[in-house]
């Protein structure tokens, strides 16, 4: 789901990049068909508690501190284990 939205809201040569509200609609709508709706809901959660007021969502892909993407990894592997009801088996 991650790379999906990454995807969606990030420039390409062949368009530009969706807005975040966007993807999140695109999400939303595939869920239970392309995604899994635990691991929707779970990057829905990590989503709105990491990025939601935040200036613009992308800044941790650019960013130098590796710790920036080891928490956010750790942030969504909680939060889909407890959506899929396996607490912390991940």
């Amino acid at each position: 789901i991650a790379d999906a939205f990454d995807a969606m809201t990030s420039d390409r040569a062949y368009r530009t990049a969706m807005p975040a509200e966007e993807a999140l609609a695109e999400v939303l709508r595939n869920s239970g068909t392309q995604f899994d709706p635990a691991a929707v809901r779970a990057f829905l959660s990590v989503y709105q508690q990491r990025f939601v007021g935040t200036v613009h969502h992308s800044h941790l892909a650019k960013t130098k501190d590796p710790a920036g993407h080891r928490e956010l990894s750790e942030s969504l592997k909680q939060a889909i284990a407890e959506a899929a009801g396996l607490d912390d088996e991940l």
